[in-house]
């Protein structure tokens, strides 16, 4: 309950002032889901402040989101589409008969304790040709090896609330496992780049 309070202070405000990035970003992310998904449902899991909820809705998607921080809720842009659950405490996916078209997880999995049981409650989550839209970190790239030689902070992603972390095909194999198929694949830019370029940000 304490993760936005403490572990990222400001937050709110920062997306505010990057909120038409975002909003260009989550339409991005909302064609593909059009694209793929057979409906127009998405359950937003995790969703913070709800701005993604915010989005989707607007773009005409039956939207909602799970949170389990009281902090996010009560500052939530997304009210009243926002609901004060975690995940494990959301009803039995059985209780859906219709399930979800898609199940979204940005920036989640990473913080969870077990991420293998959340793939295996949304695989259950998920109608037949649902679809999961997951956001994680990129980490142990050859080019952030790289940056590290070089940059003021050694290992400047490493996070006190992350508990995992991923490459490309470790994660792949992880959605595997679980029975998930890879159908499309986005990157964001890759910040090493700065870093390389002389514009060492990891002090900061």
């Amino acid at each position: 309950d304490d993760f936005w309070a403490e572990n990222k202070p400001g937050a709110l405000r920062r997306l505010g002032e990057q909120a038409r990035w975002w909003e260009m970003t989550y339409r991005d992310w909302l064609d593909i889901i059009d694209l793929r998904a057979p409906g127009f449902r998405v359950l937003d899991v995790g969703c913070g402040f709800g701005q993604f909820v915010k989005v989707a809705r607007g773009q005409g998607f039956q939207a909602i989101g799970l949170e389990p921080s009281e902090y996010a809720i009560h500052r939530s842009v997304a009210h009243p589409w926002v609901i004060d659950r975690a995940w494990e405490d959301w009803p039995s996916p059985g209780l859906w008969a219709a399930g979800r078209d898609c199940v979204s997880a940005l920036w989640l999995m990473e913080h969870l304790e077990n991420p293998g049981g959340f793939l295996e409650w949304a695989h259950a989550c998920l109608a037949r040709d649902g679809v999961l839209l997951v956001v994680v970190p990129n980490e142990g790239t050859r080019l952030q090896a790289v940056a590290n030689t070089v940059a003021a902070k050694k290992g400047w992603w490493i996070d006190s609330t992350h508990l995992h972390y991923w490459g490309q095909a470790s994660f792949h194999a992880l959605l595997d496992k679980h029975g998930f198929d890879v159908i499309d694949e986005l990157g964001t830019y890759p910040m090493e780049e700065f870093i390389l370029a002389g514009m060492d940000y990891t002090n900061d």
